[in-house]
């Protein structure tokens, strides 16, 4: 980061602002390196993440299956 562009976050940012962290590996990461991974799996996972005390986890994108065929089970999820 330049040094113009991180004062400038610096200076838009007051020092105890809360900080959201999103989990998105299970509606971008889990798909594209577990292929065919079961709706029963992908539950599975997403409860495990949230037993971790993650406040957001975006677990499904509703995508077409012609143009992703892992997210088939998004309406599930």
């Amino acid at each position: 980061m330049s040094n113009t562009a991180s004062t400038a976050v610096r200076a838009t940012r007051k020092k105890d602002s809360p900080v959201t962290l999103v989990e998105v590996s299970p509606r971008d990461g889990l798909p594209e390196v577990c292929h065919g991974l079961s709706t029963e799996d992908n539950i599975n996972y997403i409860n495990k993440l949230s037993e971790t005390g993650l406040k957001k986890i975006e677990c499904a994108s509703f995508i077409h299956p012609r143009l992703m065929p892992e997210g088939y089970d998004a309406e599930k999820l």
